[in-house]
């Protein structure tokens, strides 16, 4: 999510509440105030217990993808996941209940894994990690690859430590997300640098964990930037490249018109023959 002062997404009930807190006549906080009350996405994220109008993005991009994005199993990190409405998307579309998915069986309990710096209240079936430096790509990685050998070991294994070998067996991610932007300044020379340098860290996270196959989806604002971007993410997924749309920009319905942000879907991850040979 974007970083900001409000840690949170405001439904209607919370926004009444913070209209009666207001005491200033300032202009742009009684039109923003004006424009969330009007958001059909705030309205629906209230009715539908997301906690952000954001959840809307992911499961428009989710549905126009041929096949969807997530399916029930799945690994799934959420990079700079507060409040957590992409992660309740994900739990819910990898937990879901259908005649070919039995949700008592711990093989196929998707695992939702979500990182910010941001505080943000645990989520039912969600790991978060908070106080975390995106930036710090390292760190990301590390708990990431902890988070799913603790999965596995309390599942698979009884609670018993799992064996050395066992452990460099486990599972990679299926599906690295990121929403998050930077503080905008509102000064393209200063926020999409910022912007991409996150991106790139992200994308580095998303190379060390990802299982062959994998998806990526990572918002970004609209610039030639990003398409270089989308040009260096393209040198990673790469499996069954022969399907159209492989790796695409698309702008969700429930972005508002007036922002640049985009997001780049990318699938079939999969390491440069050089890589994988060092």
């Amino acid at each position: 999510m974007n970083s900001r002062s409000l840690p949170y997404c405001l439904t209607n009930q919370a926004l009444s509440c913070l209209i009666i807190s207001i005491r200033s006549n300032d202009g742009s906080s009684q039109r923003w105030i004006a424009r969330q009350r009007s958001d059909p996405y705030v309205k629906r994220a209230h009715l539908e217990s997301y906690r952000c109008r954001s959840a809307f993005k992911l499961l428009q991009l989710n549905d126009k993808i041929s096949g969807g994005i997530f399916k029930p199993g799945d690994i799934v990190v959420d990079c700079g996941a507060a409040p957590g409405s992409w992660c309740q998307v994900a739990s819910s579309l990898t937990n879901c209940n259908n005649n070919h998915f039995n949700a008592s069986n711990n093989h196929n309990k998707g695992l939702i894994i979500g990182l910010d710096l941001l505080n943000f209240a645990p989520l039912p079936g969600v790991i978060t990690y908070c106080g975390v430096d995106l930036n710090n790509w390292s760190e990301c990685i590390n708990l990431i690859n902890q988070s799913v050998s603790n999965h596995f070991n309390n599942n698979d294994n009884g609670g018993k430590p799992l064996q050395s070998e066992r452990q460099k067996s486990l599972p990679g991610v299926d599906i690295v997300l990121s929403d998050i932007a930077p503080n905008v300044s509102g000064m393209r020379e200063i926020d999409i640098p910022a912007m991409m340098t996150l991106a790139y860290n992200i994308l580095r996270v998303a190379i060390s964990v990802s299982k062959e196959g994998a998806s990526f989806v990572i918002k970004l604002f609209e610039s030639a930037e990003a398409e270089e971007f989308k040009q260096t993410v393209s040198q990673f997924y790469t499996l069954n490249s022969k399907c159209s749309s492989f790796t695409r920009f698309i702008k969700p319905e429930a972005s508002r018109k007036e922002s640049s942000e985009i997001y780049l879907v990318a699938r079939g991850f999969q390491l440069p023959q050089s890589k994988q040979n060092n």
